[in-house]
């Protein structure tokens, strides 16, 4: 374990530290990265769960005092309350109006959910209003009570199931990036000019990929918003792989001698 975090710590600050990279076998390259990203679900699932916990909470006090109990059936809304029902509390409104009265939430609020017929219009501040089909659903009971029961029952089986598709979505998504710099890489520079191979360019690509992971499982961490963040992830993972590169890299230059003697 303390190799692992060694590797980690080098990733980040020593190119030197490359040219053992290069040398190891793929397989000693691809069990590292996967405990990197088994590291960062683990710390990502925690913080995700922690935040939806407290979500959690606040929708469960708002349903207590404001949600009426509603009913879904073949992806129709009925409801016992008088319509248009209206809840507010401070910048958020709360509308169900299943008579088709209101079609919009009103531009007062910045933030806001009205509950038609058949759909579900969300506004969010600063974003575009989104409207989600409830066609789809067969039946679905929804009132404060059933709320408290998700909060309880719910919430341990969310955990596992964060941390399963969060591990996935990383596997696939960080390894496609790695074959996608390696492949790229092989075909810009050639073994016959680098000493290179697609083996160690890929060991090179999952080391460097280690700086700017760690950077965006920080900003989630901590709740930063990067403006362009994908575009400094991938430059940040560019300049690392390119240091990386120019530390292992054996350019070799043509043969004089044997140019001479095809001249003559």
């Amino acid at each position: 374990m303390i190799k692992f975090f060694r590797q980690i710590f080098l990733s980040c600050s020593d190119f030197p530290f490359y040219k053992t990279v290069v040398k190891q076998k793929v397989s000693q390259s691809v069990q590292y990265f996967i405990l990197l990203l088994l590291a960062v679900t683990l710390i990502s699932s925690v913080f995700y769960c922690f935040y939806f916990k407290l979500a959690l909470n606040v929708f469960d006090e708002w349903s207590q005092k404001h949600m009426p109990e509603m009913m879904v059936r073949d992806g129709v809304v009925t409801s016992s309350v008088s319509q248009p029902y209206t809840a507010i509390e401070e910048d958020f409104v709360f509308v169900l109006d299943t008579t088709g009265t209101i079609d919009r939430i009103d531009p007062l609020y910045p933030n806001g959910i009205l509950v038609k017929q058949s759909s579900v219009l969300v506004k969010r501040s600063g974003l575009e209003d989104q409207e989600l089909d409830l066609t789809w659903i067969k039946s679905l009971e929804l009132s404060a009570k059933v709320v408290s029961l998700w909060k309880t029952k719910a919430f341990p089986v969310l955990i596992p199931f964060v941390f399963l598709i969060t591990l996935i979505g990383l596997l696939l998504s960080k390894f496609f990036q790695a074959f996608l710099f390696s492949y790229a890489a092989s075909i810009l520079y050639p073994k016959e000019r680098t000493g290179l191979g697609f083996s160690q360019f890929f060991n090179l690509a999952l080391y460097s990929a280690t700086p700017p992971i760690l950077i965006g499982v920080l900003a989630q961490v901590l709740k930063i918003q990067i403006p362009l963040f994908w575009w400094i992830y991938f430059g940040m993972y560019a300049a690392f792989f390119i240091g990386a590169f120019s530390q292992c890299r054996v350019i070799k230059e043509p043969d004089k001698n044997q140019d001479m003697d095809l001249d003559l």
